[in-house]
């Protein structure tokens, strides 16, 4: 069967279970099979049809059954297992994807035992630390490269092949936490969960943060396996009563929600921060003659200019943008690491995975210098948490390409400069109850990114970081949060990234759990009006007002809403409501005129914008306003006096056609004529300047310009631009 045609199969077969038809599923499964079946998927599903035809059966003839529900999720799950497994063999053979490449390329690994792998690295370990002291450093780099390949098999034979129901050594490497997962993610098995959940609860820090992060995204990733299995239900609940579980899987799940904008800041970096510091360069450059430093002492003096250079380029601003950001868990480095993953050490996709490790034998020739200065530099690496594992191997694996001069320089630096960042950091443990463990999460999910970003074949995978903003939309997680005030946490952070879709779930699963405050409703209905949802939007600010009748921002957006609703009338009841708590307010004020514009009430229009023009005498901003309803309500010498003092202040293209318009009323055509053709010239696109002189036709009919003047107009005015006017 073609790839593409399973793929589609596949997934219609998962969402079939899902929606609970079960018939169009087995047909699926069968048509996966069909010429590539096993005696075991043949027999699960002929099992699984005939258990289903009973209970069908039993519930045509109205026979009571209080197990039936749960009869029913068991024929889910079983078929949402044979779906697995029968999609696996109908494209084990032809898929070109580096999943089903390995499986073929590695098959002798099927059959090797996990436990007799991680004797033999065990052996190698001992051998080694025996060997230590005095062996040779090609003998002592020999034995470690054979511990590491066999960490490499490991991690191959668990990811492609999965545990086999065999006891996996995690300590041995963090990255065989990492295998699971990604085996997890192409084959579900429920024994296999339950050994990541073991690894969390059992596991040193290393293994335990990530088989976290795993649980996590596979909570989502395989929400309906996991949902249809009571067995694993209650084991998530058993890791819910564990002390500092909830707390931990809310640091998680805020690190992986938030690496939704790490591309996003890998553009600012490269654009605000690299591009303006090689703009700066240019500028600095250009004052100071690089020629002539040697011979004039004092142009190594600082420059007073290069305070306006930095000012003018806002970097000093950007920088604390940036530090922010870093402080708050976001991935500052991605820009700086995005082509440094192309080293042969990458070749290999085990090597994404593992943990930094100062002694990896890929790191042996990385520093010429003497074994004092590659140690510190390599401690100092190890212990710095603002770079992740894999951007670490980058780091050391570029050092080779450099000269040892410069290799040299950035060693002997670096600890000072680790030093200042780890300082930083601690400061930010300090507040923060997860301390180290939240570092390893944080650089760990960065070690992923990296992966399904930057890979070779990363088109190969679905990546888990394409619906990280889905994550509250799972049951299962929502249920896993502490408290309410870690929802309002993940709300807080969609709200102020401008992510209102998905604050909008988050109020909305706050007021589906009893939450009533005035805050709440207010942000549900900005959301709401941000996705033009106005009626809705309108609902929430009117609930707002119910539990808080005196709150001026919440007033003011129930007037927006009705202006937006044209419903004039109520926009200028709570304009006026507003009012009384906030007299004198240009915002209101302005609203309440352009609803008495609206509803042809020119007087209380012009009443309202005077009142602005008063209040306000240095912008200005009600002259056009009053200029229009002068010029609707015909009163022309008033408009015409109002249009001229807006032409002799930065008019825009509208002024110019509003002018004319006044003009042409008051039977001066050719002054109308040049007004029209400035703002044809002033406009950016005159096809939409001659659009808005359409719009206004039924308003110069109604002021008794004829319609044969109104046709040619378009035209006079072309000629006035090109001065072909006779």
């Amino acid at each position: 069967m073609e790839l593409k045609k399973a793929e589609e199969l596949y997934e219609k077969v998962l969402k079939d279970i899902e929606r609970k038809s079960l018939k169009p599923a087995m047909d699926g499964i069968r048509k996966l099979i069909y010429k590539n079946s096993t005696f075991e998927i043949d027999e699960s599903l002929s099992e699984a049809e005939t258990t289903y035809r009973f209970l069908l059966k039993y519930l045509v003839e109205g026979k009571e059954d209080s197990d039936r529900e749960k009869l029913f999720q068991k024929l889910q799950y079983t078929l949402a297992q044979v779906a697995i497994e029968a999609y696996e063999m109908a494209v084990q053979s032809s898929s070109y994807k580096l999943y089903f490449e390995k499986r073929r390329s590695k098959a002798s690994l099927k059959h090797e035992s996990i436990l007799i792998l991680q004797e033999y690295y065990r052996s190698c370990k001992d051998k080694l630390e025996i060997l230590k002291p005095d062996s040779p450093a090609d003998i002592q780099k020999e034995m470690k490269q054979e511990m590491e390949e066999t960490v490499t098999k490991l991690f191959y034979k668990i990811w492609l092949f999965g545990t086999n129901k065999e006891t996996v050594d995690f300590e041995i490497s963090g990255s065989l936490v990492s295998a699971l997962t990604l085996h997890l993610l192409q084959h579900f098995r429920e024994d296999e969960m339950l050994t990541l959940m073991d690894a969390y609860e059992h596991g040193g820090s290393e293994v335990h943060w990530r088989a976290l992060t795993g649980i996590v995204i596979l909570i989502k990733q395989q929400e309906l396996q996991i949902s249809l299995n009571p067995g694993l239900i209650s084991r998530i609940s058993l890791l819910k009563d564990l002390p500092g579980f909830q707390q931990e899987f809310f640091t998680v799940l805020m690190l992986l929600i938030r690496s939704f904008e790490s591309e996003s800041i890998s553009k600012k970096m490269e654009e605000d921060i690299i591009g303006n510091l090689n703009n700066l360069q240019k500028k600095m450059d250009s004052k100071i003659p690089l020629r002539d430093i040697m011979s004039d002492p004092t142009l190594l003096d600082k420059n007073p200019e290069w305070k306006e250079f930095i000012d003018q380029s806002k970097i000093e601003k950007k920088m604390h943008e940036i530090n922010d950001l870093q402080q708050e868990g976001a991935d500052i480095m991605l820009s700086a690491f995005a082509t440094l993953k192309n080293f042969p050490f990458f070749h290999e996709s085990a090597n994404w995975f593992l943990p930094f490790d100062t002694e990896h034998s890929v790191l042996s020739t990385v520093i010429d210098s003497n074994q004092e200065a590659k140690t510190n530099y390599l401690k100092a690496l190890h212990q710095s948490s603002f770079i992740c594992n894999s951007d670490k191997y980058s780091f050391c694996l570029n050092l080779k390409t450099m000269p040892k001069e410069v290799v040299s320089r950035i060693t002997t630096n670096f600890r000072a400069d680790v030093d200042e960042m780890n300082k930083i950091e601690e400061e930010d443990r300090k507040s923060s109850r997860d301390g180290k463990g939240e570092i390893i999460a944080r650089e760990y999910i960065q070690d992923l990114f990296r992966f399904y970003k930057f890979h070779p074949r990363r088109d190969d995978f679905n990546s888990i970081f394409n619906n990280v903003l889905e994550l509250h939309r799972s049951p299962l997680i929502v249920a896993l949060l502490a408290n309410t005030e870690s929802l309002e946490k993940i709300g807080a952070f969609y709200f102020n990234k401008n992510l209102f879709k998905e604050s909008l779930d988050i109020f909305n699963l706050r007021v589906k759990s009893g939450q009533d405050d005035s805050q709440l409703y207010q942000q549900k209905g900005f959301c709401l009006q941000e996705l033009g949802e106005k009626d809705k939007a309108l609902s929430a600010y009117l609930h707002a007002e119910l539990l808080d009748g005196k709150n001026v921002w919440t007033l003011r957006k129930i007037a927006g809403c009705y202006r937006q609703l044209k419903i004039y009338d109520k926009a200028i009841e709570y304009a006026e409501k507003t009012e009384v708590l906030k007299p004198d307010n240009l915002s209101i004020e302005s609203l309440k005129g352009y609803c008495y514009l609206e509803q042809k009430n020119y007087e209380e229009a012009l009443r309202s914008f005077h009142k602005i023009e008063y209040l306000d005498t240095t912008s200005h901003k009600a002259w056009r306003p009053i200029a229009w309803c002068y010029f609707l309500s015909g009163k022309l010498p008033e408009s015409l006096k109002f249009h001229e003092k807006i032409l002799w202040n930065k008019p825009e293209a509208v002024d110019y056609l509003n002018a004319g318009h006044v003009y042409w009323l008051t039977g001066n055509i050719k002054k109308a004529i040049s007004l029209y053709a400035l703002g044809a010239e002033l406009s950016t696109d005159q096809e939409d300047y001659f659009q808005l002189f359409q719009q206004d036709i039924p308003i110069l009919l109604a002021n008794g310009i004829s319609e044969e003047e109104i046709t040619f107009m378009p035209d006079l005015i072309r000629f006035e631009i090109s001065s072909e006017m006779l």
